[in-house]
């Protein structure tokens, strides 16, 4: 369809020939995002104001092209399903002020993947575990349902030749202790010391205590299972306003 350039036009841009590959992006993906935003202020009064937000999500998309005839094959949940946000800020006697926010997210939802084989023969080495159908784990699916999966997986695939020469389906095993994520929970408190001189010049001195419950929020897990028994170990804590374990910090302000 198109010649390979001859010497005299290599360097002419205008020419109807090409010097070797033409690349070819292709836009063929797409995301949908459903929610339920909810939202309560109350302004500040009687020495105090609040805010809490709510998120009720559907967030749908690719999660991975694992079959080059049909790259819609995995579509299913990306996000989490809530979202929870309450802050504060309380006046109290002698100028001190006490605020703190608190943060909730549930569970992201889990797509095992099994390396190394190509499932359908179009050229990807790696697929999700068979049989989940538009759910994923946590969305739709839970750990009973893993366990049947593996199974159903290991009895109809585990052993056998893929579709290209020296490839062998892995048999999976799951682990005595493993998990699928976790909730992301969180509580930073802050006391603050307020002190004025003539209206112009403030000082604060404060005190602020992050993660206040010391929870994990343990992340990072592994969706790859060559042969689903890596303990699904967090490879990190989620990240806030401060190092993920409990963490405490003072500081000060001066406006004039």
């Amino acid at each position: 369809m198109i010649p390979v350039c001859p010497a005299n036009l290599v360097l002419v841009p205008s020419a109807p020939c090409s010097n070797g590959g033409v690349g070819v992006i292709v836009s063929g993906g797409r995301t949908v995002y459903r929610g339920l935003l909810l939202k309560a202020d109350k302004h500040f009064s009687h020495r105090y104001q609040m805010q809490a937000s709510y998120a009720l999500q559907a967030q749908d998309g690719i999660n991975g092209i694992y079959n080059n005839n049909n790259w819609f094959q995995y579509w299913g949940p990306q996000a989490p399903r809530s979202i929870l946000n309450i802050s504060g800020i309380v006046d109290l006697p002698w100028k001190f002020q006490f605020s703190f926010i608190s943060s909730y997210t549930s569970r992201g939802p889990f797509q095992p993947i099994i390396p190394s084989v190509d499932l359908t023969g179009s050229g990807v080495n790696g697929f999700p575990l068979p049989g989940m159908g538009s759910s994923l784990f946590n969305l739709g699916l839970g750990q009973a349902d893993l366990v049947k999966l593996v199974n159903q997986y290991n009895q109809t695939y585990a052993g056998k030749p893929g579709p290209h020469t020296g490839q062998v389906f892995p048999t999976l095993t799951l682990p005595a202790n493993y998990g699928l994520g976790h909730n992301f929970n969180s509580q930073d408190i802050r006391l603050t010391k307020l002190f004025k001189w003539h209206d112009r010049y403030e000082l604060q001195v404060f005190g602020e205590c992050f993660n206040l419950l010391n929870i994990s929020n343990l992340t990072g897990y592994s969706s790859t299972c060559p042969i689903l028994d890596s303990d699904r170990r967090p490879a990190a804590q989620a990240g806030h306003s401060a190092p993920a374990d409990r963490a405490f910090q003072v500081g000060s302000r001066f406006s004039f």
